[in-house]
């Protein structure tokens, strides 16, 4: 598991990270614009962060956090009413705590959180023809099985799962080839390219867009 916390407070970032080292490994953000960079430059589990910013009173912390990435997000907050309670939710925020915290708590809050975003994720996808079974990593276009290697099925679960969200070609290398000294960025270009090529001798085309000087999208049809 990994985490991302953001927060204007040393002390809470602190106390956060203690409550998620058994969890998983953190990074850290002081302010919203770092955590944003932070959020669209790597892959989290779920984001811990404080909604009010000194720099940022706007209150737009949930928008630009990750849920079209499907990352939840719990909020640490010094305010306790109902009212900021509520609209933190109903802003997109999958939990609320209420400063100080508990570390133990937040711990379960954020295990709680896991398991119900878990519990509602999809186990296939199906489109044009085009069906991923996320569970058993197997694909068929028009009803029959199309072989894959893992790396070309990870490409495409991992673009499918963010649709009509843009990758960058960085972002999409380090997820998939992670710390593979022996490949270098540009191999990304290369098998969504065979990927195309692959999908267009079904004759499903146009699905992975290419987004020029930003990275990739897939869109379904």
């Amino acid at each position: 598991m990994k985490f991302l916390v953001i927060d204007s407070d040393t002390a809470a970032i602190k106390d956060a990270v203690n409550a998620l080292k058994g969890l998983g490994e953190c990074d850290c953000a002081h302010d919203l614009l770092d955590g944003v960079y932070m959020v669209n430059n790597c892959d989290y589990d779920l984001i811990v962060t404080e909604i009010r910013f000194p720099k940022d009173p706007s209150e737009y912390a949930l928008k630009e956090l990750g849920k079209a990435l499907e990352c939840p997000v719990v909020v640490l907050s010094s305010e306790s009413s109902v009212a900021k309670k509520v609209e933190a939710l109903r802003s997109g925020a999958d939990d609320y705590i209420t400063k100080p915290f508990d570390r133990d708590e937040l711990s379960a809050r954020v295990e709680a959180v896991l398991r119900r975003c878990r519990g509602k994720q999809r186990d296939l996808y199906s489109q044009d023809g085009i069906e991923l079974d996320f569970k058993n990593k197997m694909m068929t276009i028009d009803g029959k099985m199309v072989k894959l290697s893992l790396r070309k099925y990870e490409i495409l679960e991992y673009l499918i799962r963010r649709r009509n969200v843009i990758i960058s070609k960085e972002r999409l290398f380090n997820r998939i080839w992670g710390a593979d000294q022996d490949t270098v960025v540009s191999v990304v270009e290369v098998y969504i390219s065979e990927l195309r090529k692959l999908l267009k001798s079904y004759g499903k085309v146009g699905h992975i867009k290419t987004v020029s000087g930003m990275g990739y999208m897939w869109q379904d049809k």
